[in-house]
């Protein structure tokens, strides 16, 4: 009775793993090859209530594809409309991404919540949000992309009302500056 439907929870979600990939720019470019990989999810219980159009995965959910890790506390796939467009909804204290690039840095993303709205393209982190690279990071209280203008905004947390951004700069080898 299920197996229709979870062939498109299955298809679903791997649209949200595509997509948390796209945190940052490099990541554009960079670990592709992880998403021609399967995709498993893991989870202490799940549940599907079809009338509803949601699968939910709950209690220490860690989807994987490739070296693509996302981990929450539980994650909510909801379908909308006559598109049946979906709404993925990570949540945990805080739910966290990670994906080690091509080049080899990893990348890490961490909020209390990850929602990927398929039909608005946009992909919102909330409640103190962290997106690292290498020895950058930024913060914040929300953090939207938007694949159509491929655009991100960060707005601060509601204490300070502010974004922080630390730009390391690229570190040269110590032989490159020795003087002769």
């Amino acid at each position: 009775m299920l197996k229709p439907f979870i062939p498109a929870a299955k298809l679903i979600l791997s649209s949200l793993v595509l997509t948390a990939a796209l945190f940052s720019n490099a990541a554009f470019s960079q670990g592709k090859d992880d998403f021609n990989q399967p995709i498993r999810i893991n989870a202490e219980r799940d549940w599907v209530d079809i009338a509803n159009k949601i699968v939910v995965f709950e209690r220490s959910v860690i989807i994987e594809q490739g070296s693509l890790k996302i981990t929450a506390d539980k994650l909510s796939v909801e379908r909308e409309g006559e598109a049946q467009d979906a709404v993925f909804i990570a949540e945990g204290a805080p739910a966290v991404y990670t994906q080690q690039l091509e080049d080899g840095s990893v990348i890490t993303a961490k909020a209390n919540q990850i929602i990927y709205d398929q039909a608005q393209q946009l992909l919102t982190l909330r409640g103190n949000v962290e997106v690292a690279q290498g020895n950058s990071v930024s913060r914040g209280g929300e953090m939207v992309y938007n694949f159509a203008t491929q655009q991100m905004t960060t707005r601060g947390d509601k204490d300070t009302d502010r974004v922080t951004t630390i730009y390391m700069p690229k570190q040269q080898d110590d032989k490159n500056n020795e003087q002769p």
